[in-house]
């Protein structure tokens, strides 16, 4: 099964990671080049029990990859998990830009049927208010 994730922040990363190591194809999406050249290389940016070391078993089985493009991260993704921020604003409402945004990429190069799963922290009904629209 190919496994797409948008975001390699503390849920993103591990959940790659750990599907990976699980013998699934992980392809994990990033905007940030600098994370996404460290990951390549084998280096993890934040610290779990084990992950630098299962991220480097993956990578040299081929079972993990890493990319800027949504394009080619999603082109043949069975599961496509939606792991981006979601920090709490002023008021303490959940900041939705960047799920807003993961979404619509994901929705520009969506071009076969495939399950998301949004593990991103958001209020319920709002997210599918927004991908209702997009899809």
């Amino acid at each position: 099964m190919n496994i797409a994730i948008i975001g390699t922040g503390y849920i993103g990363l591990v959940q790659g990671v750990v599907m990976s190591d699980l013998g699934f194809d992980v392809v994990c999406i990033d905007n940030d080049a600098t994370k996404i050249e460290m990951l390549k290389q084998g280096k993890s940016p934040i610290y779990e029990p084990e992950l630098e070391e299962t991220l480097k078993k993956s990578l040299k089985n081929g079972k993990i990859k890493f990319t800027l493009d949504y394009n080619s991260g999603i082109k043949n993704a069975d599961v496509i998990f939606l792991a981006v921020g979601t920090p709490p604003l002023a008021d303490g409402s959940s900041n939705l830009n960047y799920i807003t945004a993961a979404s619509k990429n994901l929705a520009q190069f969506l071009s076969k049927d495939s399950l998301i799963i949004t593990k991103s922290t958001v209020p319920m009904g709002e997210q599918t208010k927004k991908l209702k629209k997009l899809f």
